[in-house]
């Protein structure tokens, strides 16, 4: 195939299992393979559960991130088809995630763990990371217990 003007800014994305807690399906675009100080991962989950690897704790970045939880009916596009609860802060906070949500996460603040609580349908999470490589620091667990934020409250709505 002959070169192209542009023909380097198309790429194809692969896609793999990540295993148990993972992607069912998930690619990852670092700043190697887009050209830019950012990372993308993106993929399909497909279980309740723990999300993400073990043990489960809260994470810290040193950049900022965005979170997008995404349904994958085209019907319904604010459909997630699922209930995801997700600790943002040093507190703890639970949000229950439900529809699609778009979480800004600015760097420094705790995140995590999500667990699954119920799913009717596979939806999708892509996280956009302000990085070339998507680095993150374990926040030790403590003895704090989750708090859970009221409707339309909360310091991190």
């Amino acid at each position: 195939m002959a070169a192209t003007k542009y023909g380097h800014l198309v790429k194809s994305l692969t896609f793999e299992d990540r295993g148990p807690g993972g992607f069912r399906q998930g690619t990852e675009m670092n700043g190697d393979f887009l050209g830019y100080d950012l990372n993308i991962q993106y993929g399909a989950y497909w279980a309740a559960g723990k999300m993400g690897p073990e043990p489960h704790d809260a994470e810290v970045h040193d950049f900022d991130q965005v979170m997008l939880w995404m349904g994958a009916d085209t019907y319904d596009m604010g459909y997630l088809g699922a209930e995801v609860e997700l600790c943002i802060g040093e507190e703890k906070e639970t949000h229950m995630i439900t529809t699609a949500t778009a979480v800004a996460v600015p760097k420094g603040t705790p995140h995590m763990p999500a667990t699954i609580q119920r799913m009717e349908e596979r939806f999708m999470v892509m996280t956009i990371s302000l990085a070339r490589e998507l680095t993150a620091t374990a926040v030790p667990p403590d003895d704090r217990p989750i708090q859970p934020a009221g409707f339309m409250s909360g310091k991190y709505r």
